[in-house]
């Protein structure tokens, strides 16, 4: 059988050597008892995880022809960058993969990837200065910088409405990707008017936009 060898063999209770498997008895002078016993080859399976995971469930060794199943589990951020099997590149069905009829020993090698979130950013009558991507569980910060005559009215990250400090906020704990909307608003100036006794001012307007006029 393909998947066993010989354990012992003995003739007459006594213990022989075959070599490849063949063995001569000479000068034979009594009736003859040959016993021979055979195991089943076993293979011995290494594993090796990259940051960010662990190879899980694997057993230590598996017999010939038979079969086994790993599961590979990435941290938290991270994911499965590639799976290999003695070199040949396997694909885990949720993170789970089974290899069958063994021949060999095995060598399961695993890499993982750090998640990154991609940052998009949306601005009229200003800027935002932002970094284009950020790793999971990390954090970046941005700048909001308004055009000359317009102040900041309104920043929101994925819908939530932030309060950036001197037109800087920084966002930690990533877990998604990133949104950052900003709007501005034109600065306007109040117009007051005062005439004395004897004439009027006329034809003010009560405000101004900042880099406008009036008559």
């Amino acid at each position: 059988n393909d998947c066993y060898e010989v354990a012992s063999v003995t003739v007459n209770g006594t213990p022989v050597t075959p070599v490849n498997n063949v063995y001569t008895v000479s000068n034979v002078t009594a009736t003859q008892n040959i016993n021979a016993t055979f195991n089943q080859m076993t293979y011995t399976i290494t594993a090796s995880a990259g940051n960010g995971g662990t190879i899980n469930n694997a057993p230590s060794t598996v017999n010939c022809g038979g079969e086994y199943t790993f599961t590979v589990t990435p941290e938290s951020c991270y994911e499965v960058a590639s799976v290999t099997v003695n070199g040949t590149p396997v694909t885990p069905v949720n993170n789970v993969y089974t290899i069958s009829n063994v021949t060999a020993s095995q060598n399961i090698a695993a890499t993982f990837n750090q998640i990154s979130y991609a940052i998009t950013t949306s601005a009229s009558n200003g800027t935002i200065q932002a970094p284009s991507t950020v790793n999971c569980g990390g954090e970046y910060t941005f700048t909001v910088t308004p055009e000359t005559c317009y102040e900041v009215a309104s920043v929101t990250v994925n819908g939530t409405p932030v309060t950036p400090i001197n037109n800087v906020y920084t966002v930690s704990n990533v877990t998604a990707q990133q949104n950052i909307i900003a709007t501005f608003s034109q600065i306007s100036y109040a117009i007051t008017a005062s005439a004395g006794n004897g004439g009027t001012i006329n034809n003010a307007p009560s405000s101004v936009n900042c880099g406008g006029e009036y008559t």
